[in-house]
């Protein structure tokens, strides 16, 4: 078993990806057998205008697995996404991370196309501020 990282939030992805252009690539969230990634693609069905009744399928973004897993390459499969489908797509948004060791928080943004990690900073207040007693 190896270390666990929970996400919490998304990046949302504007215009959603067709279904189809990502069946079977590991990302999806539609379909739990094929998932091979650190990170999936949420797969949502929406109305298509003017057919009633008629709905397609897309990923409107990028979201964390469900549970604590070892999410050693999330930031390069969250690159893997924008390589593979962001040309003419924005990505909004972010992915909150948290590790099994205290202080283990970090955040995955895209940022002018790449995928990042984010580490926070940690600042000590100075003496004008006194000290505890």
């Amino acid at each position: 078993m190896g270390y666990s990282t929970r996400f919490k939030g998304e990046i949302r992805i504007d215009p959603p990806i067709p279904f189809e252009d990502i069946a079977g690539q590991g990302f999806s969230n539609a379909e739990r057998h094929g998932q091979t990634k650190d990170v999936t693609l949420k797969v949502v069905e929406e109305p298509i205008p003017g057919e009633p009744g008629g709905y397609r399928r897309v990923a409107v973004a990028i979201v964390g697995l469900e549970g604590g897993f070892s999410c050693y390459d999330a930031i390069p499969h969250t690159q893997e996404i924008v390589d593979r489908w962001g040309e003419g797509r924005t990505f909004t948004g972010r992915l909150d991370a948290s590790g099994e060791e205290s202080g283990d928080v970090w955040r995955l943004e895209i940022r002018d196309g790449r995928a990042v990690e984010v580490r926070p900073r940690i600042v000590w207040p100075d003496d004008s501020e006194g000290l505890a007693s």
